[in-house]
């Protein structure tokens, strides 16, 4: 809908428009797990009339209680996933949760997520890897002995939203509320 702008008055998108925003608002009350309030959230942010202020601002607070101490996220945090694999979930902040998260607070463009999202950019800054990436586990098994490309899924996806992140906050430029 924001991706495609007009496309949400087209008279053949209306309905199926006006379907999916009645299914995200009816998402709103739902006890879903943080990520998936993410994915809610950041949709508000290109999409106006989706979230209150209000709502927006309880979202972004039940995500913050989250944050750690060292200013990053931790994916398992935001899912509480169990592992198939019975493998131990990792212990600190990832590059997926603290770029999501991250990326997604600035979207909004509320001056009292200032402080954490500032302590957010700061591990990011930190813990890029020398080799360029941002690392993360996956929410569901260890993947250390698959193939390259499932092996490095989740570190595509970490640096994917970390540079979304850092890119939102260089840039200076207003979000699209």
């Amino acid at each position: 809908m924001a991706a495609a702008p007009g496309y949400a008055s087209e008279p053949d998108a209306r309905e199926p428009v006006a379907l999916l925003r009645a299914y995200l608002r009816r998402r709103v009350s739902d006890p879903i797990n943080l990520h998936s309030r993410l994915g809610l959230l950041w949709a508000s942010t290109l999409q106006k009339d989706l979230l209150e202020r209000e709502e927006q601002t309880r979202m972004a607070t039940e995500v913050l209680h989250v944050q750690r101490s060292d200013g990053g996220f931790s994916l398992e945090q935001l899912g509480h996933w169990k592992r198939q694999d019975g493998s131990a979930p990792g212990d600190g902040s990832d590059g997926y949760a603290t770029g999501l998260v991250t990326y997604v607070l600035l979207r909004l463009d509320d001056p009292t997520l200032r402080p954490a999202t500032e302590r957010a950019l700061s591990w990011l800054r930190a813990h890029q890897d020398r080799e360029g990436f941002w690392d993360a586990r996956s929410a569901n098994l260890s993947r250390k002995n698959d193939d390259p490309f499932v092996r490095f899924f989740m570190r595509d996806a970490a640096s994917g939203y970390a540079v979304l992140a850092l890119g939102e906050a260089e840039s200076g430029r207003p979000p699209t509320r």
